[in-house]
């Protein structure tokens, strides 16, 4: 019996990871390039923000620009850089990330890092911990998903999701 609920948890577990490695590819796909900022300020958009994107190749190191408050003009502002790509994002990008924060004079800074960050980046994010947040994909899919039945027609026809619900056996995750 306890070999059947291990096989089970383990099936579990690999269809839940096969369905975000799905999604993780649809992802890069369909929003490859700038149109992953696009992507991530229609989720800031769900969750109450005002944003501004910038036109692709001229940012400055400034992708999206997010303001809560009536009109976006509330004091929650946030500076946003996206890093499409499969590689780490470095210290360079969260430098360029703070002065970005300073310049437009946002309170916090989010770094949105498809392939993550490497250690000297970590320790600057962590030395900032007040002033800057990091999405790696797992941030950016539990975003999606808590979003996404807002999100608009033409963004879920690129990205076409259905929830499903299964039993979860021994414990809880």
């Amino acid at each position: 019996m306890e070999q059947e609920e291990t096989e089970a948890e383990d099936y579990q577990t690999d269809i839940e990871d096969i369905a975000h490695q799905q999604i993780i590819s649809l992802i890069k796909s369909e929003f490859a390039g700038h149109a992953l900022a696009d992507l991530v300020a229609e989720i800031m958009r769900v969750k109450g923000y005002t944003t501004k994107v910038s036109p692709p190749d001229t940012d400055g190191g400034v992708d999206i620009l997010a303001a809560g408050g009536t009109l976006g003009l509330g004091e929650d502002r946030i500076c946003v850089q996206v890093k499409s790509g499969d590689g780490v994002a470095n210290h360079d990008v969260v430098l360029r990330l703070i002065g970005s924060v300073s310049n437009t004079q946002a309170q916090t800074g989010l770094l949105v890092s498809i392939g993550g960050v490497n250690a000297v980046a970590q320790k600057e994010l962590d030395n900032n911990f007040f002033k800057l947040r990091l999405w790696q994909m797992p941030d950016l899919l539990k975003a999606l998903f808590r979003t996404y039945g807002e999100l608009s027609d033409e963004t879920r026809a690129k990205l076409p999701l259905k929830q499903i619900w299964a039993p979860m056996t021994g414990g809880t995750n």
